[in-house]
């Protein structure tokens, strides 16, 4: 990030890429809006690796030893994002290790956000997911007044 705000691409073909993925993107912005779910005000909260200056783009730069195809894509980070911030695109751009500090190679996964409706109601069921397990584990009432101080 500190290469592309000080306009230095330099390094390897592969750090480039990395670097010129995320040009014209503001780092480490910060997103949240408050939601209610079954009864239960939720804040949902974002810290955006790179966002466009008009949130109509994420993107999220990982660092992997070994990077197996789809991984990221399988998880809910990029729906919560997107959700949160009203995004339409998310990408991640994933810099896979050869030797440390030396890139082996460098590859994305794209997601384009479906309509704010869908997008809600997918939110809303993985929150009710995580919900439904604490309290079958038994730590709800843990969660709520321990975890949730804030």
């Amino acid at each position: 990030y500190r290469c592309v705000q000080k306009n230095q691409f330099s390094g390897s073909e592969l750090f480039q890429r990395v670097c010129h993925a995320v040009e014209g993107f503001q780092f480490y912005q910060k997103g949240g809006i408050t939601e209610e779910v079954d009864g239960n005000t939720c804040y949902l909260y974002a810290k955006y690796d790179a966002i466009k200056p008009d949130h109509s783009a994420i993107k999220d730069v990982k660092t992997v030893a070994d990077y197996k195809s789809g991984k990221y894509l399988k998880g809910f980070q990029h729906r919560l994002y997107c959700y949160i911030s009203g995004a339409k695109t998310f990408d991640y751009v994933i810099a896979e290790w050869a030797e440390y500090p030396k890139l082996k190679n460098v590859y994305g996964e794209h997601y384009d956000a479906p309509e704010r409706e869908v997008l809600q109601a997918d939110v809303h069921h993985e929150i009710r997911e995580c919900f439904g397990v604490l309290k079958d584990l038994g730590l709800w009432e843990l969660y709520r007044e321990k975890y949730c101080l804030y």
